[in-house]
């Protein structure tokens, strides 16, 4: 009777353990989940009618706001940035977003690259991300 009690005793406090270990990786998995960014790109290249941007921002969860903000091509004319503002963009109750165009007056031979500041907003917490391209020459 002593061994019975004996390995029901250890075979209740294994389940208490892995019963313990089940919720912490799920309350982990929870906290880890929400609140942050996934990929996120913003690119540069050579279209036939100019030089295309096009961006996306992802999060790891649905986001109350998710969208890209601060969006500036630069030209480099006679060795200096050129600032070109682009307008960003949101939606909302999504964990996607993107977008893009073609700046139609690029010129042919000339060096471009571009940056901009994802953002997500999740209650009353936003966090961002900026990101930016390498340089391009339009050809």
């Amino acid at each position: 009777m002593e061994l019975g009690y004996k390995m029901r005793k250890k075979l209740a406090g294994i389940l208490a353990i892995v019963m313990i270990m089940a919720m912490t990786i799920t309350a982990s998995a929870t906290e880890q989940s929400e609140g942050y960014f996934g990929e996120c790109i913003i690119a540069i290249g050579c279209a036939s009618n100019g030089v295309s941007i096009t961006w996306e921002t992802n999060t790891t969860s649905t986001a109350n706001v998710i969208g890209v903000k601060d969006i500036v091509l630069q030209e480099k004319v006679n060795g200096v940035w050129k600032d070109i503002n682009i307008s960003g963009g949101y939606v909302t109750n999504n964990s996607t977003y993107g977008a893009g165009g073609v700046y139609t007056s690029a010129v042919k031979g000339r060096t471009y690259r571009a940056y901009c500041t994802h953002y997500a907003t999740w209650g009353s917490t936003t966090k961002t991300l900026s990101n930016e391209t390498s340089e391009m020459v339009y050809n």
